[in-house]
């Protein structure tokens, strides 16, 4: 519990607030004109979802500091509202899980089957796909809605009165979560149910993607710039999302270790990272996408200025891959050229397979 206070505490907000941030400049990014596409649409939706996911993971945080506890309508407020915000934080992730799968099937199919891809992933594919995993994720996640409530429960508690010397008997109401009557069985069935869709499979389908891409791509050259930012941002979610699948899976074998401390420590810390890995995708798309970072830096010049400034120094002091691969380019060129001058012509006469005499030129 204190790890999960201080994480919570301390470092969410600051993950916050990174989240927030680079997830609005990539959707002012993707949105633009030159970068509309089919792939660049989907990773806004994307981009949308987390910040929804990091707005909603804020009352957890407060539920934890002591600041609600200065005010009765904040306190009120979480109590009615912290199942309704676990609801919406768990559909905003999996739109975002399910989204990096359609993703990462798209760009493996273009690679390849490329002739087949264009007739399948049309834009209206793309759309239906979007809708029903918005729909999906809404009914995976509807338990967290129907199924508890805020009970009014009286409390009886027992003191003792020094000034009297009696013991006093002091009746309380207060106002607790709990679930509803009935709703026992269907909250336990849907939660496995939600693991399973919101963790498990899109883990190990996106893993399973991943190598089938990755040995694509040792095959053909053709879709590789296209299809590097989808499999760098695949392999961050799958890092990130790989200890919770862990976890749930070890907890759904032994339902006891959710008992153990050290097993609460690496839940939280999972969670944790999973929160990371909603943070990281605007440093991704900035490092291995050349487009984007092109056209960050210029809506940063006319926009941002000052981040524009920042960029543009930590970009010069840092070259990137492709400048290097030039530079070696041009000095192999002039290398080919130096040694083409040093070397010299002469005439060779030789018989050709007729038997007729001939003249070549060697150097």
């Amino acid at each position: 519990m204190a790890l999960q206070t201080f994480l919570m505490l301390y470092i969410f907000p600051f993950q916050l607030a990174v989240g927030i941030l680079g997830n609005l400049l990539n959707l002012r990014v993707l949105l633009s004109r030159s970068m509309r596409s089919k792939t660049y649409n989907l990773l806004a939706i994307m981009a949308l979802a987390d910040i929804f996911f990091l707005l909603s993971m804020t009352p957890q945080a407060l539920t934890l500091s002591q600041f609600k506890n200065y005010f009765v309508w904040m306190r009120r407020f979480l109590l009615h509202s912290t199942y309704h915000f676990a609801g919406l934080a768990n559909i905003s992730s999996f739109i975002s899980a399910w989204l990096i799968i359609l993703l990462s099937v798209e760009r493996t199919s273009v690679i390849a089957f490329p002739l087949r891809a264009r007739n399948v992933w049309t834009s209206r594919t793309l759309v239906t796909s979007v809708c029903i995993i918005f729909l999906a994720g809404n009914l995976l996640t509807l338990h967290w809605h129907i199924t508890h409530t805020v009970a009014i429960v009286q409390m009886n508690m027992t003191t003792f009165n020094e000034s009297v010397g009696q013991i006093m008997t002091i009746s309380k109401k207060v106002q607790i979560q709990t679930i509803k009557d009935g709703m026992e069985q269907f909250e336990a069935v849907n939660k496995i149910i939600e693991v399973a869709f919101l963790v498990l499979i899109p883990v190990f389908t996106v893993l399973t993607v991943n190598i089938i891409l990755v040995f694509n791509l040792r095959k053909q050259h053709s879709s590789k710039k296209a299809s590097k930012i989808i499999l760098v941002t695949a392999s961050t979610f799958t890092v990130c999302n790989f200890p919770s699948a862990a976890v749930h899976i070890w907890e759904m074998l032994m339902p006891s270790i959710g008992e153990f401390p050290s097993f609460r420590t690496l839940a939280t810390l999972s969670n944790s990272l999973i929160i990371t890995g909603k943070v990281t995708n605007f440093f991704l798309f900035c490092l291995w996408s050349v487009n984007f970072k092109k056209r960050f830096l210029k809506i940063a010049e006319k926009e941002l200025p000052c981040l524009y400034s920042v960029a543009k120094y930590v970009n010069s002091k840092k070259p990137s891959l492709s400048s290097y691969k030039r530079s070696m380019q041009t000095e192999t060129e002039l290398l080919n050229k130096s040694i083409k001058k040093k070397q010299k012509l002469c005439s060779v006469r030789t018989f050709d397979e007729n038997g007729d005499m001939v003249e070549k030129m060697l150097r």
